[in-house]
């Protein structure tokens, strides 16, 4: 259910690196969590994407895609720093379409993303709700911050919650710096 232009899923206490790392590719999820560089991490992992891109065009059937991370959740962290998006992120049933990250989940235990240096450059649409430039939503025990960033991609969304940096917040959210 999970698709990545680089890494599928990590997960079960892995402590992953990704630098230097660039998608081309189209990249279509039956299901959810589709991201040009990553598609999840998840169950206690830690992921740091560094100076990588993508350029593809990111679709994700139900929920969650990003042009680097399409979701984050259960007691994980992604840091993410100097990493651009310049393809289309489109979630084509729900919500959680980001620029940069998809979503990211809290419900089975706090999650943290952190994003610095990052821009987005294309067109970001979810059918019902939570489309942003750099995250998409942000929900339940959340933690994310996001520093230096910037959108310059059109945000469009079939409800409500959208923004050029945030689509939805209900978790802890700080943005600083250039945004």
């Amino acid at each position: 259910t999970c698709s990545g232009g680089i890494l599928g899923v990590i997960g079960y206490n892995k402590d992953v690196k990704i630098e230097n790392c660039n998608n081309t590719k189209d990249i279509r999820a039956n299901v959810s969590e589709s991201g040009g560089v990553l598609g999840l991490a998840e169950y206690y992992s830690e992921c740091t994407i560094k100076n990588s891109s993508n350029s593809g065009n990111i679709t994700s059937e139900s929920y969650n895609a990003g042009g680097i991370l399409g979701d984050v959740l259960r007691n994980s962290t992604v840091n993410i720093e100097k990493a651009y998006n310049e393809g289309n992120i489109k979630v084509n049933q729900n919500d959680g379409a980001g620029g940069i990250a998809g979503g990211m989940s809290g419900t089975d235990g706090k999650s943290y993303i952190n994003i610095n240096y990052a821009y987005n450059k294309g067109d970001i649409y979810a059918k019902r709700y939570c489309s942003g430039g750099i995250l998409g939503s942000s929900y339940n025990g959340t933690e994310a911050k996001i520093e230096n960033s910037f959108n310059e991609g059109t945000i469009d969304v079939g409800t409500s919650s959208y923004g050029g940096i945030l689509g939805n917040i209900s978790g802890t959210t700080t943005a600083v710096g250039k945004i």
